[in-house]
Order: C-alpha cells, then sequence, then structure tokens
C-alpha cells in the first residue's frame, strides 16, 4: 500500500478499521484504541502495524466513499445515510436545522462551525444509528439535550453542553436510536 500517498493510505486503513469493526473482527476498545494510534501515526509502518493483522477480504476498495454523499432530503431535513464509512464534517456544512443520521458501522466527526449562526436556535439530530463512533463538536453557548435510546452504547455530553450559563448559540436536541455505539459530544 506504499505506492499511494501517506494521507491516503490513513484513509484506506481507517476504512479498513470500519470494515474490521463491522464484521465483528475488532471490539469496540480496540477499534477506538486503533482508530486514536492511526490519527497518531507518522509513518507508513505506523499505519500498516494497525491493519496488517486483519483479514485482507476487508479491503476498503469494496467500501462507499465518505466523498459519496447521502441524498438530501430538499428544505427542512438533512440526511446522512449509509454503511461502512468514515465522515468527516468540518466548517459550513449544515443547510438545515433537522438532521437525520442512518448509519452503521461508520466513523463520524463533525463540527458545527456555524451552529450559532441566525436561523439555526433549534437544531434537531435524529439517530439510528448501529456500531458507529461519533464525535459531535459544538460551539461555546451551545445547549445539547439528549434522548437517545438502543443498547449497548456509551453516550456523553459534556457538562458545559448540558447546562450553559451564556445560552447564546442554539439548543440541540439529540434523539432517536444508537444501538453497540460511541457517541461524544463536546465543545469547539
Amino acid at each position: 500500500m506504499r505506492d499511494m500517498p501517506f494521507p491516503q493510505k490513513k484513509e484506506h486503513a481507517q476504512q479498513f478499521l470500519v470494515a474490521a469493526y463491522a464484521e465483528d473482527y475488532l471490539t469496540e476498545v480496540e477499534f477506538e484504541h486503533r482508530v486514536e494510534a492511526l490519527e497518531a501515526a507518522d509513518t507508513f509502518d505506523a499505519v500498516e502495524a494497525l491493519v496488517d493483522d486483519l483479514p485482507r477480504r476487508l479491503e476498503p476498495a469494496r467500501l462507499p466513499s465518505a466523498s459519496q454523499s447521502s441524498p438530501v432530503v430538499p428544505h427542512d431535513q438533512q440526511v446522512m445515510k449509509g454503511s461502512n464509512q468514515v465522515i468527516r464534517k468540518r466548517g459550513i456544512w449544515l443547510r438545515s436545522p433537522r438532521l437525520a443520521v442512518s448509519q452503521k458501522a461508520c466513523v463520524l466527526s463533525a463540527r458545527f462551525d456555524q451552529a450559532g449562526d441566525p436561523g439555526f436556535e433549534h437544531i434537531e439530530i435524529d439517530l439510528d444509528v448501529s456500531a458507529c463512533t461519533m464525535r459531535l463538536l459544538f460551539p461555546p453557548g451551545t445547549r445539547v439535550a439528549e434522548d437517545v435510546d438502543g443498547t449497548g452504547s456509551f453516550i456523553s455530553v459534556a457538562k458545559r453542553l448540558r447546562k450553559t450559563e451564556d445560552p447564546s448559540g442554539p439548543l440541540v436536541v439529540l434523539k432517536g436510536v444508537a444501538n453497540n455505539s460511541s457517541i461524544r459530544v463536546t465543545r469547539l
């Protein structure tokens, strides 16, 4: 895999880890540890060491890429649907105050930089996720209410987002179902 540029190799390895987790070759703890190690990796050898012990039949070439975006429902709702994806969203990307996330075996890192802009006083995130690792980051002043059901999931909302003395940002409501997933909601 040294025939590709280093950033592509890291993305390829991350997709490989998602596929391995989806197929139960990695536990959630192993998966999170390897994803963190992959983010810190700075050599080809370090990246290869994180995927060498996994079956080659999980090659990410068969996986959909994160650039293949999900269809967007016009006007009132934005949809992220798929499986075995690595999705990173930064900057201005939220086009609706309602976001539906329906994913299986995904890694999602989303920054809601523009969440405090006028017009987004209330943001609703409806989850239907399974075997996902999610990290959602909101600007200071945002308040987050969480009402997520499911089994085998870890959901952590930073204290400063549950209650804020400066409620200048929007109210974000996380609801829906999360099974065997890890969801961390923190401040930017």
